[in-house]
């Protein structure tokens, strides 16, 4: 990871096993005290796709406004860094 909001991306969707929305990404950012622009969290899941983190499950999601919106959620890399990240022992322990 490059940047705090990417991180903020990954931590968020590895936090639930069903795909979710760029809307309820932006709102539990909120609500985590994140102070992430949902344009810069929605940037960043696009960059993390690029990358092979996270990827668009489906249009299955519905916006405040009632229309389809795409679902997200974490590739099997983004899974594993994620598991990475919360690993508490050094690389050295890992070997």
């Amino acid at each position: 990871m490059h940047n705090i909001p990417q991180l903020h991306v990954v931590t968020i969707l590895s936090l639930f096993k069903e795909p979710i929305t760029q809307e309820h990404l932006t709102s539990i950012a909120s609500t985590l005290g994140y102070h992430d622009t949902p344009q810069s969290l929605r940037s960043r899941m696009v960059e993390l796709e690029r990358a092979g983190y996270t990827h668009r499950v489906d249009r299955n999601g519905t916006s405040i406004r009632k229309r389809p919106c795409w679902r997200w959620t974490l590739t099997k890399k983004g899974q594993e860094y994620m598991q990475e990240l919360l690993d508490i022992t050094t690389p050295g322990e890992r070997e």
